[in-house]
């Protein structure tokens, strides 16, 4: 993350450093992720869902990224970085909505939640910018929720064999 005068590097949604050394290569050729062909610096372990933008993500916009693509399983979603960038053109035009998954997300301002992805009850809540208390917010439909919790009803039910 950041321009040429300030780098940014984020990992599970969390600053671990900033860096205004970081030289930005201007010669055209391919980018590489992980390592240099030219310097044999491979790096070891997996990568998912790597996104890349043309401008700078906000340090609240990278949580929300984060939660929304790897914890987002755990509130019952599973998205991806192009979904987050369909939420988040709906919040820098602020106004509007989305639907995605089932779910429809609303633009919503006086949002109190920091900065990621939060569950209450049944509401949703994608907070971009807790600063200004902007973000999402959306509410499953009333016939997902009935199919949620008869998917849920059946998992583990086994026919008995006689």
């Amino acid at each position: 993350l950041g321009d040429t005068t300030n780098r940014q590097i984020w990992i599970d949604g969390v600053l671990i450093d900033t860096d205004t050394t970081i030289v930005v290569n201007t010669i055209a050729r391919a980018m590489e992720i992980g390592g240099s062909s030219q310097f044999s610096e491979d790096v070891t372990g997996l990568y998912d869902e790597i996104g890349i933008w043309n401008e700078r993500l906000s340090g609240d916009e990278s949580i929300a990224l984060y939660e929304l693509t790897s914890r987002s399983l755990d509130e019952g979603l599973n998205y991806t970085t192009a979904e987050f960038n369909q939420l988040k053109g709906v919040h820098d035009a602020g106004s509007g909505s989305v639907v995605i998954g089932g779910l429809t997300w609303n633009y919503a301002t006086g949002l109190t939640d920091p900065a990621g992805l939060t569950l209450s009850g049944s509401i949703y809540t994608l907070v971009l910018d807790d600063a200004a208390g902007t973000g999402l917010t959306a509410i499953p439909e009333p016939g997902s929720l009935a199919l949620l919790a008869l998917g849920g009803l059946f998992i583990g039910v086994r026919r008995r064999s006689r």
